[in-house]
C-alpha cells in the first residue's frame, strides 16, 4: 500500500478557516486565520492547521531563518477540538525534523523536511503509533481480534502523508 498524498489546494477546499474558529492567545501574533489551513478529513470531521507567518512569508530568508533552529511552527486544532503543537528542529544545512505533540504531549507524528534558497519547503510525516481503536466489550475471540489487528495494519499503511507547500 502506497503514500496518501494530497496537495494544499486539494485539502483546503474552498473555504478559508473562518474567524469563529478559535484562536489560542498563547500562540501569539505568528498564528492567525490568514495563515491556516482546513482539513475535510470526512463529513462533519474538520481540522485546522495554523501555520507560522514566516513560513509563508514571500521573504525567503524569514523562512530559512525559522527552519534552521529549533521552532514551534504550527498548531492544529484537530476533529475533537483539541490543540496540538508541531515544533521543527535543524538537522542540517536546509533540513530539519519535526515532531507533532498532542494536547497531552505525547508525539503522535513525526518526519522530516527540507526548503531551499528561495524559501520552497517541503515536509512529509508519518503517525508513530497505530490508531487506538476499541474492541467491543467481550469480544475475546481470536477470530475478532485477528480481524482487529488486521484492520489496523491496513490503516498504518494508509495514514501516512506527504505535505508540500510553495510559499
Amino acid at each position: 500500500m502506497g503514500e496518501l498524498r494530497f496537495s494544499v489546494e486539494k485539502a483546503i477546499g474552498e473555504a478559508a478557516v473562518p474567524p469563529s474558529v478559535p484562536l489560542n492567545p498563547e500562540w501569539g501574533q505568528q498564528f492567525a486565520h490568514n495563515n491556516a489551513l482546513q482539513f475535510h478529513l470526512a463529513p462533519g470531521r474538520t481540522a485546522y492547521l495554523f501555520l507560522h507567518a514566516k513560513l509563508l512569508s514571500d521573504d525567503s530568508n524569514e523562512v530559512s531563518e525559522l527552519l534552521s533552529k529549533d521552532a514551534t511552527v504550527g498548531h492544529l486544532l484537530n476533529c475533537e477540538g483539541q490543540e496540538w503543537v508541531i515544533n521543527t528542529e535543524a538537522t542540517s544545512d536546509g533540513r530539519f525534523g519535526l515532531i507533532v505533540y498532542t494536547a497531552t504531549g505525547k508525539p503522535y507524528l513525526s518526519g522530516e523536511g527540507h526548503f531551499d534558497s528561495s524559501g520552497v519547503w517541503s515536509a512529509s510525516f508519518v503517525t508513530l503509533y497505530i490508531r487506538v481503536f476499541g474492541i467491543r466489550k467481550g469480544a475475546t475471540s481470536k477470530a475478532v481480534l485477528e480481524a482487529e489487528l488486521d484492520r489496523r495494519r491496513k490503516l498504518r499503511s494508509a495514514e501516512r502523508a506527504t505535505f508540500k507547500l510553495n510559499a
